[in-house]
């Protein structure tokens, strides 16, 4: 009987709090333009046959509606140029950009970016003028736009992928 009455008074206290419904908006299709570039001279270190070069990089993305990422980034870029006679290439790891101030939807909030080089090759043009594309991924959003999440491609002047807000 004891056992019972436990029961009935936990399933009781259960229905008296409150239920949060835990849900995530459906993810949905943004695309834009990015103008970008390189914020003043390149620093560089030799590290063995190794070069490794430091880009401030600054770039505006231009949302093609208002529900589409638009603000202005700051980031860092790495390169490391191996020097190996036999196999000389370049390695560029992923770059985190900062968005001060973005715009979503009409919310506002920072974003923190991690970008992916996809391909890249200034052995064939040593003015660092070639193509590139890659990958994008939220990582961190703050303000009206916590809980924001998203990934997508990028490249030639464009980003496009999907958004969605989860808890």
């Amino acid at each position: 009987m004891n056992k019972k009455i436990l029961v009935i008074v936990l399933a009781l206290a259960m229905l008296a709090l409150p239920i949060y419904a835990v849900s995530a908006t459906k993810p949905y299709e943004v695309s834009g333009t990015i103008d970008s570039g390189i914020t003043g001279p390149p620093s560089s270190r030799e590290a063995g046959i190794n070069t490794f070069m430091y880009f401030n990089t600054a770039s505006e993305w231009i949302g093609d509606t208002t529900d589409d990422i638009s603000g202005i980034t700051v980031g860092t870029q790495t390169w490391i140029i191996h020097n190996n006679e036999k196999n000389p290439h370049v390695n560029i790891p992923d770059v985190e950009l900062f968005f001060t101030t973005a715009t979503v939807k009409g919310l506002t909030g920072t974003l923190k970016i991690r970008m992916r080089l996809l391909m890249a090759n200034p052995a064939l043009n040593p003015n660092l003028n070639f193509p590139v594309h890659g990958t994008w991924q939220i990582i961190d959003a703050t303000g009206e736009l916590e809980g924001l999440h998203g990934q997508g491609t990028w490249g030639g002047g464009w980003y496009a992928g999907t958004l969605h807000f989860a808890p």
